[in-house]
C-alpha cells in the first residue's frame, strides 16, 4: 500500500518540534521521570475536560514559562515547572529556537526569552478581533437594553463604513443605513466620532469641499461648523446627530478604543427624535457602558501599548522620571 503524499511528507520531513517531542518521550532520568500519564487533563488551556498529551502540555508550559518573565528564564526553571528532565528541556528549547518561538538572551547567559515568531502568531489573532462579529454580543445587548437599533462602524478606505446593525421589531430609524453603507460621515454620530480623531487631510473627498451635501435642513454643511462640532465630540467623549441625516431621527455614538486610547471604531444607537429628547440620558448611559465593554476586549490586543502605559504609570508613582511619554487619548 502506498502512503499518501501528506503522510510521506510527515515521515521524511519531521518538524523540529516533532523531533523534540519524540526525544522528550524517550528521555528518562532517575531524578526527573517522564510524565507518561496520557490521561492528564488540562482545563487551564482547553477550557474543557479534553485530554491533552503530556508532550503537547510540555510545549505549552515551556512557552508560558518563557513569557512569564521579560528578563528571561533558565532551562532548569522550565524543567521544574513541567517535571521534565533537563536534557529534554534543552532539546525542546533548541527546537523552539529553530522555529523562532524562543531565543537566547543576549544580555544574560543561560536565560531564554519568548521568540519573535510569537509576534507573528499574535498578529493573526489580533486581526481576527477586527471582524465585526466579535462585537456582536455587545451590540445585541445594547440593542436589547436600549430598545433601539444599534450600530458599529469603522474607518475604511478613507470613509465611514457601517460594519454591523442590530435592529428591533418595528424600528424604522435609518432603515437605509445597513452593514456596508459608506459615506455621510459628517451627518451621522458614528462618523463624527471617527472624524474627531482623524486628520482633515485624510477625510473623504466629499469633505474636502467648501460646502457639504445637506441631507436635511439640520445637516452641517461647512468645514468651520463641522470642526466646531468635532471639538464638542472630543470634549464630552461621544457624538450626537439631531435629525442631521434623516428627519425625525436622532443618533448617539461613542468610540471604541484600544489600551492606549486610540479609536478603533464607533458604536451607536438611533431612535426617533421624540424619544431621544425624552430619554437622552438613559440612552447615553447604556451606550457608554457598551462602548467601555467593547473597548475592554481590545485592551489585551495591544501588549506594547499596555506595557508602555504601565511603565509610565509605575515610574510616576515611584517619583522617578517617566521612561516613556504618556499615551494620550486623541
Amino acid at each position: 500500500m502506498q502512503r499518501s503524499t501528506a503522510a510521506t511528507e510527515r515521515v521524511h520531513h519531521p518538524t523540529a518540534i516533532d523531533a523534540a517531542l519524540r526525544s522528550e518521550n524517550r528521555a528518562t532520568t532517575p531524578c526527573a521521570p517522564v510524565d507518561t500519564d496520557t490521561s492528564r487533563t488540562v482545563s487551564d488551556h482547553a477550557g474543557t475536560n479534553r485530554r491533552t498529551p503530556p508532550s503537547t502540555l510540555h510545549v505549552i508550559q515551556a512557552l508560558e514559562s518563557l513569557a512569564s518573565d521579560p528578563r528571561g528564564v533558565t532551562a532548569k526553571a522550565i524543567a521544574r515547572r513541567s517535571g521534565q528532565s533537563l536534557s529534554s528541556v534543552y532539546y525542546l528549547l533548541q527546537a523552539l529556537s529553530s522555529m523562532g518561538l524562543a531565543e537566547r538572551s543576549s544580555i544574560s547567559h543561560g536565560l531564554y526569552l519568548i521568540g519573535p515568531k510569537i509576534a507573528e502568531l499574535f498578529h493573526g489573532y489580533a486581526a481576527s478581533w477586527r471582524l465585526p462579529e466579535r462585537l456582536d454580543p455587545i451590540l445585541v445587548d445594547l440593542r436589547d437594553r436600549a430598545g433601539a437599533r444599534a450600530y458599529t462602524a469603522t474607518w475604511n478606505n478613507a470613509d465611514l463604513e457601517i460594519t454591523a446593525v442590530r435592529g428591533r421589531r418595528g424600528a424604522s430609524e435609518l432603515h437605509n443605513v445597513s452593514a456596508g453603507f459608506t459615506g455621510a460621515a459628517h451627518t451621522l454620530a458614528l462618523g463624527k466620532v471617527i472624524l474627531a480623531v482623524t486628520q482633515p487631510r485624510s477625510w473623504p473627498s466629499y469633505l474636502q469641499q467648501p460646502n457639504y451635501h445637506a441631507y436635511t435642513t439640520r445637516t452641517i454643511t461647512t468645514p468651520k461648523a463641522l470642526q466646531e462640532e468635532l471639538a464638542i465630540v472630543r470634549r464630552r467623549g461621544y457624538a450626537t446627530d439631531i435629525e442631521e441625516y434623516a428627519d425625525n431621527v436622532c443618533c448617539i455614538a461613542a468610540p471604541i478604543r484600544d489600551s492606549t486610547g486610540r479609536v478603533l471604531s464607533s458604536i451607536g444607537l438611533s431612535v426617533s427624535a421624540r424619544r431621544f429628547h425624552r430619554h437622552q440620558e438613559q440612552l447615553k448611559t447604556a451606550l457608554l457602558e457598551a462602548a467601555a465593554n467593547a473597548s475592554s476586549l481590545f485592551h489585551r490586543l495591544d501588549p506594547l501599548g499596555t506595557f508602555l502605559t504601565h511603565a509610565y504609570t509605575n515610574s510616576n508613582e515611584g517619583g522617578q522620571s517617566p521612561a516613556v511619554p504618556p499615551c494620550r487619548r486623541p
